[in-house]
Order: C-alpha cells, then structure tokens, then sequence
C-alpha cells in the first residue's frame, strides 16, 4: 500500500486535487505546506508574517523554516502523509530525505502532473481557494451562494495566483523545483501522469499509474 508519497508538479497542474483523490481512496491525510504557512498567517505569528510578506512577491519561505514546519507536522501525526507541493527546492529534498531516513520510513513515490503552461496559468488565474479548507475551485464549481463548496467557508482569490506573481512562481519552478523532479527520477519513484483534462479523467490516468506501482 502506498503511504508516503509526495505530488510535486509545478502550480495548478491539479495535484492537490488528485492528492485529495488519493486520500479518499486510502485514508491518508493530504499535507500541504502552504496551508500550513496560511494557518501562521492567520494566526499572525513572525512566520506568517514573513509568509505574507513573500507570498505578495511571489517569493518562497526559507527552506529551514519550511524544513522546521514538516518536522513538527511528522512528529505530531506519524509516518502516513501525501505532501502536496513539497518539496520545491532540491535543498528541502535532501533535508526532508535525512528527516526520513533518521525515522526508518523511506518515501515511496513521488508523483508528477504534466500540463501545459498555458492551461496551468489559466486555471490559477480562474480558481478560488477556501480560506478555511485551502481546496482550489474553478469558477463552474462554485454555487450562487459563492462559498466553498467543501465546507462553506469564505472563497479568496491567493495574492500569488495573480498573473505576474504566478508567471514569477512558474520561473520559479523551472529554476529550483525541476531538479527536485530530476533528484526523483534518478532515484527510480518518480512517475508522471498526463494532467490535462477534467478531474476524472486525470484520475483514472492517475489510478492506471498506480497499477504500475502495486495499486493502492
């Protein structure tokens, strides 16, 4: 059984979404660093100060800090995750890669969502992500009522989903987190799926990779 494994396409390629699809299917928790880093926000510490301060540029939190966050987030709930979006730096890699080695559980897969830039910067620039749950909803999935549809909480437009800050997060991509892909790739547990598409489509793409890996 798949329990440790990470999504780490580049922005809107729809990994948190299949991420979400994963965990339902296995009921392991989806962890995201930038929903960690919205919780300090919002509770107004130094380090959500900084994140919010970044966020507007475009530019990412130190590594250490980031580093420090998933080793609270292990400690606390265990050795099962699937981390949405982490790592982004090849740095955080190695780093995340000695957290786990000195906990005896090896990660298993890293998975990866082929879409074109064109597509990915026109679904960041449509969607809408939940304040409370942080899921991304494009514009036909959101009702009259204009809340999140997962758990009705307040749907905001992310300051670094606008186009030059998300055209500054793709370069950003390009430079530090595709030898993140290559570091995985060497390593034998990547696999990269077709990301175009609706949901369900990539899902079933998703689930036929899977099948290559041992299944669920």
């Amino acid at each position: 059984m798949i329990e440790r494994a990470l999504f780490i396409g580049p922005p809107a390629c729809g990994k948190g979404t299949q991420a979400a699809w994963l965990s339902a299917k296995t009921g392991i928790s989806v962890v995201s660093t930038g929903r960690m880093l919205r919780i300090e926000e919002r509770a107004g510490t130094e380090l959500g100060k900084l994140s919010l301060e970044l966020s507007k540029t475009g530019t990412l939190v130190p590594d250490e800090m980031v580093i420090g966050l998933v080793e609270s987030w292990l400690d606390t709930h265990g050795d099962q995750f699937f981390f949405d979006g982490f790592p982004r730096t090849l740095a955080q890699t190695k780093a995340f890669e000695k957290l786990l080695e000195k906990r005896g559980t090896p990660l298993q897969l890293a998975i990866l969502f082929d879409v074109p830039d064109s597509v990915r910067l026109e679904r960041a620039t449509s969607r809408q992500t939940c304040r409370d749950c942080g899921k991304a909803f494009p514009p036909s999935a959101v009702g009259e009522s204009g809340d999140c549809p997962k758990c009705g909480g307040a749907l905001i437009r992310r300051i670094d989903d606008v186009g030059d800050v998300f055209r500054l997060r793709m370069e950003q991509y390009s430079r530090m987190t595709q030898p993140v892909v290559d570091y995985y790739r060497d390593k034998g547990i990547l696999i990269e799926v077709d990301g175009t598409g609706n949901p369900d489509e990539v899902s079933s793409r998703f689930a036929s990779a899977l099948e290559h890996c041992g299944g669920i």
